[in-house]
């Protein structure tokens, strides 16, 4: 059968290898498109077939039968690609390797291109040979002794592997490059904050010719160690100095010829590195380091910088004090800041007699930052008492207003300074009462999300029927899961209230209309540091999916109550919820609200044979009163804290000794 489709075929312009040119090119992302070239074997069909069985046998294969005829060029794309070659150079077999890199590429086609091309081989080593040496001349002392030590290190390396340790003939070697005098230029540059210690403050650089490598190594340093100053000097250059780091000093006309850094007493210089190719001797720049003495002419260059610097710094401190400024935070922190190069530079002031213009500058500076100061903190004090005026908190409703009003105070709040007392007293007290009455929305206006721990259950059995039905009850297929595992594990009237808890549970689930539905954890909003297997942790799970529609996770667990405040997540206890319902202790296990007449009748009994009664004292006489009383009945760890939450009855009081005694304040 004949059908016309379309076919997709890789060349290799550079190589003319077109049968590997699939293989070796679909994975590679081409840099840029480039014009039309005219190549006329895009279209001989004869030719195509003499490699396209490789590319796309599914279309033209002898050995299958598939052919195509009358084949024509629908569209043509060319692209190039920019790689990167290293030379690995053998000084004692003195052998050459090219290694081409490429991150996408699959196979070693462009390695293998380069070292089986002499031609191109040649070429990326001779690019990499600064000039061309007499015969007679002779590798250094410096490069002697670095290829005796780089031979004695290599041969350890291979008795290493010799061993079967790889992984120590490897550290071997790391370990010498880190240590080794003498550094390969591109290295440096790539990675010159690893050369610079945490306590300098100061770097001093030499570049004979200024180029895009320079440039970036320059501003990687800047933004690492914003804190360094940076002293650069050129011959030529070949970028914009204006896009130079504000903590980089430049001057042209290097008072040296050669690259050298100066770090302390850290010198790193090039030297001149022989390597010997085609019966000829040819240089390569390498670098290499030694601690030296802060010399003369180290001093001397630091002296030209800040002869050069310090009167157009204070020019331009000058013109930035003069310029229109706005009573913004922006401006002032642009005022505070408008002298910082000249701190690098005080040192010079009296020997170049700059100090007195300088103590001028800085009296004017501190009169305007003044000014502008006063001038902020008046605008913003009026901002934010239109905006109380404009704010009527009693008649606020929604959460959407209250948030509006707090993310204009947050505003106001980021631009005040330290000095800002009264303002930021004025800011806490309206974020106070925008709190409450937040705390008020959600608590009376807003419908309620209810979480329901497993321990709940199990003290309240009944805790579904005591929610309001305006709220809703969102429930944990792990609060269901442990209660089902309580009810066989349990004893006495835990093991009851586990099992009446499920069977409430189930008759309310089997209704269709309601205020309880269901919920599976959602582990991703769980916060990372947080235990994933955790049945707490799955319970709050299900709270955070709720965290924007008004939740409460009701539980009597400190440990849960503490994870659900660190996620924002408003708590409540079993003993707050029924206490906030009648404001009468509630006992937890039946449900039922403590007996005022017997509280009353228990104090005027005792109260008529003493003067007063302790709490101690009530503790025992309400145990005698009522059967089997405890406090614990009633949620209260302390006794005292059972006293409190009878407010209405009762009220604490110290007598004569200073011993808390228990007051009656009304009868009923």
């Amino acid at each position: 059968t004949t059908e016309n489709k379309e076919f997709e075929l890789y060349f290799d312009i550079t190589g003319g290898n077109h049968e590997k040119a699939k293989e070796v090119f679909q994975d590679v992302k081409p840099d840029d498109r480039i014009p039309t070239i005219d190549v006329d074997y895009f279209s001989d069909e004869n030719y195509l077939k003499t490699f396209v069985e490789k590319q796309i046998p599914e279309i033209y294969s002898p050995e299958y039968g598939n052919s195509f005829t009358n084949s024509y060029l629908n569209k043509i794309e060319l692209y190039f690609i920019s790689l990167y070659a290293g030379v690995l150079y053998d000084f004692q077999l003195n052998t050459y390797r090219i290694k081409i890199y490429n991150k996408q590429a699959k196979s070693d086609y462009f390695t293998e291109k380069a070292n089986s091309t002499e031609e191109l081989k040649a070429t990326i080593i001779q690019s990499l040979f600064s000039s061309l040496l007499p015969q007679t001349a002779l590798k250094s002392k410096l490069q002697q002794q670095f290829e005796e030590k780089t031979c004695e290190v290599q041969s350890e390396a291979d008795y290493l592997l010799f061993q079967k340790k790889p992984q120590e003939a490897v550290e071997k070697i790391n370990q010498y490059y880190k240590e080794s005098n003498v550094i390969e230029e591109l290295h440096f540059w790539q990675n010159i904050e690893t050369f610079i210690e945490n306590d300098l403050t100061e770097i001093f650089f030499n570049i004979p010719e200024l180029c895009e490598i320079h440039h970036k190594a320059n501003q990687k340093l800047s933004k690492v160690r914003p804190d360094l100053k940076i002293s650069l000097a050129f011959g030529t250059n070949q970028i914009d100095t204006g896009k130079l780091s504000d903590n980089v000093f430049w001057k042209n006309n290097s008072p040296f010829q050669k690259f050298g850094c100066f770090a302390n007493d850290l010198f790193i210089f090039d030297f001149s590195y022989l390597v010997p190719y085609n019966e000829k001797s040819y240089s390569t720049a390498l670098l290499t380091k030694k601690l030296v003495d802060n010399s003369e002419k180290v001093k001397g260059w630091k002296k030209q910088f800040a002869e050069k610097y310090i009167p157009v710094l204070l020019e331009e401190f000058r013109q930035n004090l003069q310029n229109d400024c706005d009573a913004s935070l922006s401006s002032i922190e642009t005022i505070k800041n408008a002298d910082f190069k000249l701190y690098y530079f005080n040192k010079w002031f009296d020997e170049f007699g700059f100090t007195e213009h300088y103590t001028i500058l800085k009296q004017s500076q501190s009169e305007l930052i003044e000014r502008l100061q006063q001038q902020h903190r008046e605008k913003l004090s009026d901002r934010f008492d239109n905006l109380k005026a404009e704010t009527n908190i009693e008649s606020i409703d929604k959460l959407e207003q209250i948030n509006k009003v707090k993310a204009s105070i947050k505003d106001i709040e980021n631009e005040c300074s330290a000095g800002y007392t009264d303002l930021l007293e004025k800011v806490e007290k309206l974020q106070k009462e925008l709190y409450e009455k937040e705390l008020y929305i959600k608590d009376q206006l807003l419908v309620k999300h209810y979480i329901i721990d497993t321990n709940v259950f199990v003290d309240c059995p009944e805790i579904l029927s005591k929610i309001d039905i305006k709220h809703n009850i969102v429930l944990s297929a792990r609060v269901v899961d442990e209660l089902d595992k309580l009810k066989r594990k349990l004893k006495g009237d835990a093991r009851e209230n586990a099992d009446k808890a499920l069977k409430l549970i189930n008759q309310k689930l089997g209704k269709k209309k309601g205020n309880l539905r269901t919920a599976r954890a959602d582990l991703r909003l769980l916060p990372v540091d947080f235990n994933d297997k955790s049945p707490d942790n799955l319970i709050l799970c299900v709270a955070l999916m709720y965290k924007e529609k008004n939740p409460f996770l009701l539980t009597s667990d400190n440990g849960l109550q503490a994870k659900a405040k660190i996620c924002e997540i408003p708590t409540i206890s079993l003993r707050e919820f029924l206490y906030d319902k009648v404001k009468l202790p509630i006992n937890i296990q039946t449900g039922k609200i403590i007996d005022i007449e017997i509280l009353i009748n228990a104090y005027n009994s005792a109260i008529k044979k003493r003067k007063s009664i302790t709490l101690s004292d009530f503790n025992m006489i309400l145990s005698n009163s009522i059967k089997g009383f405890s406090h614990k009945q009633y949620g209260f760890n302390k006794f005292k804290d059972f006293c409190i939450s009878l407010s209405e009855i009762f009220e604490i009081q110290l007598d004569e000794k200073g011993i808390e005694c228990l007051i009656l304040k009304t009868a009923i």
